[in-house]
């Protein structure tokens, strides 16, 4: 050890400092139970951290390419920058931070296959590039990521069952699965994983109640279940599991009351306790639940104001008390917090104008603000929310051409700009826009030939080219469409 010591000099005194920080802030031990992002927000100042501590690693695994410790340190440097990148929303730049630690790690393993530090970097590399790839919208890739974890978790279990943090690397590489899962509609699968999750880290709270990683493990688990017994019209073991998953966060955010990643986990209970309060009809109570994720939400932007997970969270909370508002016939209220959610969504576009799921939330925004001028008889207000969230979602369709719910969507605006034209007396350009709609819903119809939604839509498409042509005075149109109309009928629509 003294002459590792001799080796490394200064720079190594400085390198462990930073890779001290490095390894408590591995993506992979924060996983779904919280997002990739840096828990406090990425800065420039955490980047040339990480730039320094990876210049520092880099030299030491030149000088020692056979010490693990320098190739540990290396792995780690890329490890926080991949994390980094992330959190900033450029995902091409992550994966090669991340691609570069796995061939490290896979590296360490094939010269110590026996060593459990080097197993679970490995898998925690294989994790970090299974939320990438999720994120990014590629499930398969996910998933085989997902499984090369699981597989090297359970290996490691099976050769220590009382390894704690083999336990731990087990349990998320099961709860990460099952999200993977339940966010593919594939619940019974996804269960599974939960379950199996759900009895792994209470093993280990049973042995160590006061860890507080065990413990937030455990909750996210009991989030996954309550996510899919909701989906899947459950609403009182819903409400069981979410509330078991608030117990533990709570308690949680009782002893770590600034740990960001707890309030954030809190708000989100609290925000799915008020979506199932209102899918209930329990409006107060709904509002009760996102005015405390609200107040936490606002409480997380004003400390980490640069933080896009943040944003977007607080975005979501604006939307829903808009949605809620809306369905209580408060028009001025939803207008307002429909307003506050699109400020911030188009802020985060315009940082991340390449990211999907922001895009989406976008559109989203203009949609229920369009909807609601649409039936305030604020035509021309309506129109061009409409169009701005059409250009949003052609943009979606021409990068993922195939996506069925990009594709409804885009069906979605075409007719709504179709109505807005007809109730305007511009026949001819509502024709235009409910035939696009039409060839869109036609061709999912064609590729989904039972899926009810699918099918409602085409059923919609072909009452609005009715009416259109009743008001233009074509009966033989009205007949054709009124025919198939009766075709979907004997199908159950």
């Amino acid at each position: 050890m003294k002459r590792r010591t001799n080796i490394l000099g200064f720079a190594g005194a400085v390198a462990l400092a930073f890779f001290a920080l490095l390894s408590t802030t591995s993506c992979a031990d924060r996983r779904e139970v919280g997002d990739l992002s840096n828990a406090g927000g990425a800065s420039l100042e955490t980047r040339e951290y990480y730039e320094q501590a990876l210049e520092i690693a880099k030299n030491l695994a030149s000088r020692s390419p056979d010490d693990a410790q320098a190739l540990s340190n290396l792995s780690a440097s890329y490890n926080g920058l991949g994390d980094l990148a992330y959190a900033e929303g450029s995902c091409q730049e992550a994966r090669e931070y991340y691609e570069q630690a796995l061939e490290i790690n896979k590296k360490r393993v094939s010269r110590s296959p026996d060593v459990a530090q080097a197993l679970s970097v490995l898998s925690a590399s294989c994790n970090n590039l299974g939320l990438l790839a999720k994120a990014e919208g590629s499930s398969q890739e996910a998933r085989e990521y997902y499984e090369q974890a699981l597989e090297i978790d359970r290996k490691r279990v099976s050769r220590s069952p009382n390894d704690s943090q083999a336990l731990n690397d087990l349990g998320v590489s099961y709860n990460n699965l099952g999200v993977l899962l339940e966010a593919e509609d594939s619940y019974q699968e996804a269960r599974e994983y939960y379950e199996q999750a759900l009895e792994i880290n209470k093993k280990r709270v049973s042995r160590t109640p006061d860890d507080l990683e065990a413990l937030r493990n455990l909750s996210a688990p009991y989030n996954g279940l309550g996510n899919l017994a909701e989906a899947e019209g459950s609403y009182q073991e819903a409400r069981e599991y979410y509330e078991q998953a608030l117990e533990i966060v709570k308690n949680l955010a009782s002893r770590s009351p600034d740990d960001l990643e707890t309030l954030r986990d809190l708000s989100a209970l609290y925000n799915e306790l008020g979506v199932l309060a209102k899918a209930e009809g329990s409006y107060q109570e709904a509002r009760e639940y996102y005015e405390q994720a609200l107040e936490i939400r606002e409480q997380l932007v004003s400390r980490t104001p640069d933080d896009a997970q943040a944003l977007s969270d607080l975005s979501g909370s604006y939307f829903n008390l808009a949605l809620l508002a809306e369905a209580e016939g408060s028009s001025q209220e939803a207008r307002e917090y429909y307003e506050q959610a699109l400020e911030i969504r188009e802020q985060l576009v315009s940082r991340t104008p390449d990211d999907l799921e922001t895009l989406r939330n976008l559109s989203a925004s203009n949609i229920n603000l369009d909807l609601l001028a649409y039936a305030e008889g604020s035509y021309q207000e309506a129109r061009e929310y409409f169009e701005q969230a059409l250009e949003i979602r052609e943009q979606l369709v021409s990068r993922s051409p195939d996506d069925p719910e990009a594709l409804r969507e885009l069906s979605v605006s075409y007719n709504n700009l179709g109505s807005i034209a007809y109730e305007e007396g511009s026949y001819q350009e509502a024709r235009e826009y409910f035939e696009q709609a039409l060839e869109i819903r036609e061709q999912l119809v064609s590729r989904s030939p039972d899926d009810l939604e699918a099918l409602s839509d085409l059923s919609f498409s072909y009452q609005r080219l009715g009416a259109l042509a009743e008001a233009e005075g074509d009966q033989a149109k009205v007949k054709e469409y009124q025919k198939k109309l009766e075709e979907l009928e004997t199908r159950g629509i």
